[in-house]
């Protein structure tokens, strides 16, 4: 681990998948990945739900029409049960599909990041990005990397893969999180 006043460097490719993590990082940040579930949740039971009411209540005989017809209810706990496997498909979906969008992207390649305890900066073939601790957004951590946010939507992705050892990424995180942590203090 270094001396406080030392610099961290890390060297890193970084590829498509850390893009498309990020991508659903901010999807699920921003509560639109939520959003979606919950609606994709209840929207079309309740809708089910309403057009049978409205058929039953509409027909000659609503009784004898609503008990022909009372199976078709059974839909809605069908769909509640089968839709958090659906919904874990259809987020894997997305994630390929930002792999292969990103796949020519010139956020690609190799990346050198390097952390002081003044600053972080990101170095990259098209450009070099600095940014003082206490002007840093968010540092969130994931399994397999940790995103260290400039803005809202902006960050420095640094992968679990770009250390030799897992000790040395808890190590960095830490030392991220305490640089950070300091400055706001």
């Amino acid at each position: 681990m270094p001396a406080r006043d030392e610099t961290s460097i890390v060297r890193f490719d970084l590829t498509e998948e850390d893009l498309a993590a990020f991508q659903l990082r901010l999807l699920d940040r921003t509560s639109r990945l939520k959003r979606q579930f919950w609606f994709g949740l209840l929207a079309l039971p309740l809708a089910w739900a309403g057009v049978w009411w409205i058929y039953v209540r509409t027909t000659e005989d609503p009784e004898e029409t609503a008990q022909r017809l009372w199976w078709l209810l059974l839909y809605i706990p069908i769909h509640a049960a089968l839709y958090p496997r659906r919904w874990k498909s259809s987020v894997e979906r997305l994630r390929e599909r930002l792999v292969k969008d990103f796949q020519k992207s010139p956020l690609l390649g190799k990346r050198r990041v390097v952390i002081t305890p003044e600053e972080i900066r990101e170095h990259n073939p098209m450009s070099e990005v600095a940014s003082k601790w206490p002007d840093v957004y968010l540092v969130e951590r994931q399994d397999e990397r940790i995103f260290v946010y400039l803005s809202p939507k902006a960050a420095v992705i640094v992968p679990k893969r770009a250390f030799e050892k897992p000790e040395a990424f808890e190590e960095f995180v830490a030392e991220v999180d305490r640089n950070w942590r300091g400055s706001s203090q």
